[in-house]
């Protein structure tokens, strides 16, 4: 089953991954900031994705995917941003890190992140084969 890694400071969008993605078809793990995530990756570098929110105390999305892309051990797993604030200077930055693969504006459709997280784990698991 594959893994991903949702970072949010929100316990309504960290509960909204819960109800659903409850019965599969991904296992989830969860940290409330980059901090956080950066914790649970040096234990458990297992994952097929890391969903990330922009804005977190601690250290925000951007702080955490450019900490991510400039770390081996951890650079290859896909990274997706999630945002209710998006502007294009947050565009620029997102693109000088290779680990974001895709944002997602806040709200969306539950449809919309499963439709993205398949394409994704989908694309990773085609890189693999070949």
């Amino acid at each position: 089953m594959p893994r991903i890694l949702v970072i949010d400071d929100s316990e309504t969008v960290r509960e909204s991954f819960k109800l659903q993605f409850e019965k599969g078809p991904y296992a989830l793990k969860f940290a409330t900031n980059g901090l956080e995530a950066i914790e649970v990756l040096k234990n458990d570098k297992n994952f097929d994705l890391i969903i990330c929110d922009l804005f977190m105390d601690h250290m925000n999305g951007i702080e955490f995917v450019k900490a991510q892309d400039s770390d081996e051990s951890i650079n290859h797993i896909p990274t997706v941003i999630m945002t209710s604030r998006f502007n294009p200077q947050f565009l620029k930055d997102i693109k000088e890190v290779n680990v974001v693969k895709s944002w997602l504006v806040k709200p969306f459709k539950p449809e919309q992140l499963t439709l993205l997280i398949q394409n994704i784990i989908d694309n990773k698991q085609d890189q693999k084969a070949s």
